[in-house]
């Protein structure tokens, strides 16, 4: 972002075991994907006075629901200069009409688990290891694809989206035996939906509550034929776009930008295998 950090900051606390990890290095790292035609470079950010530098590329591999409704994959690098922070690479499915986000975090049959710890140097070695590790990210697209076609042609009801939301969001009001769910939005109802179960509720049906008026949401990808008549696609969609766009208040840029390209949100992964469970009922 252009911001010169003074190096006493940057360096404080740091002792002799910390390994820099240069901006410079972690470019070379995309080189070979550019070069093969695997990958084009898309996106450089710089967060927080220089703190975190993100580097993306898109990735050949994609696939496309009904109504051209197209998930791109992605594959990031999120280099921390905090002195406590491990370098994370990382593999991300991106669905395009509204930019929602699913990162897998390569824990199955991975050695280093895209994640580099400052202690060791960023050698040739553990970049080839990195990028082994990464070619599972193909396998895992694959399968997202399979995942996304079934919840895409499963139905639903108004009363599984909101069991589907209390289960992910809110599972202990499942737990009490008075709660009715068709009452959960009463006013004075004492069982009362958390906001994230409120603004899910809403990304679904294309609405958004703030100061109390209710607003219309843009480019949520309901309008195409994977969501239209009702799908747990479209359920689960509307949990990541919450997730991506309508969580962090005055600070949702960059609530967003952290969690969608730093963190593997766990929410999401519940989210996920909650509707393939539910949709295989």
């Amino acid at each position: 972002d252009g911001t010169n950090v003074p190096e006493s900051i940057l360096c404080s606390g740091l002792t002799d075991q910390y390994k820099p990890i240069q901006n410079s290095r972690i470019a070379d790292f995309f080189k070979e994907y550019i070069d093969n035609g695997v990958a084009t470079m898309e996106t450089a950010i710089s967060l927080f006075n220089g703190q975190i530098v993100i580097l993306m590329a898109k990735t050949n591999e994609n696939f496309e629901l009904a109504g051209g409704d197209k998930i791109e994959q992605y594959l990031y690098c999120a280099s921390y200069h905090t002195g406590r922070d491990k370098l994370k690479i990382r593999s991300s499915n991106t669905r395009v009409v509204c930019n929602n986000t699913f990162s897998y975090s390569l824990h199955q049959n991975a050695v280093v688990e895209g994640l580099i710890s400052h202690r060791f140097e960023f050698t040739n070695e553990v970049e080839s290891q990195v990028k082994s590790d990464l070619g599972i990210s193909i396998d895992q697209m694959n399968k997202f694809k399979e995942q996304s076609e079934l919840l895409a042609s499963k139905k639903l009801k108004e009363n599984d989206l909101l069991n589907y939301l209390l289960v992910v969001y809110q599972p202990e009001l499942l737990k009490e035996k008075s709660f009715d769910m068709s009452k959960m939005f009463d006013k004075g109802y004492e069982f009362r939906p958390s906001m994230n179960v409120n603004r899910s509720y809403g990304a679904f049906h294309d609405t958004f509550e703030s100061d109390g008026k209710t607003h219309k949401l843009e480019n949520t990808g309901n309008d195409l034929a994977s969501c239209k008549d009702d799908t747990w696609w479209k359920a689960f969609n509307a949990v990541t776009y919450n997730e991506d766009h309508l969580r962090g208040g005055s600070k949702r840029d960059e609530f967003r930008t952290e969690r969608a390209l730093l963190e593997n949100s766990s929410i999401k992964a519940k989210a996920l295998d909650t509707a393939l469970e539910l949709a295989s009922q």
